[in-house]
């Protein structure tokens, strides 16, 4: 059994009900999965110490992004 891609889980309807009452769209998560796969590659960059992309984006409404910034 194969692990579903990221393009099929953005289609389940379930995950489109959660993005749509979160106010994601496929678009911001597909950026946030390309920041993560930067900062695992490259994680002594200082711009990838943290996922600024998300607070730029207002993704979410900017409720997710305050929980993504280091402690």
């Amino acid at each position: 059994m194969r692990e579903p891609m990221l393009d099929e889980l953005l289609e389940e309807p379930i995950i489109r009900k959660v993005m749509l009452a979160d106010g994601c769209s496929a678009d911001e998560i597909r950026l946030l999965i390309k920041q993560a796969r930067v900062r695992a590659a490259h994680p002594s960059r200082p711009e990838a110490r943290v996922f600024a992309g998300w607070a730029e984006l207002g993704c979410c409404g900017g409720r997710a992004a305050s929980s993504l910034q280091p402690s």
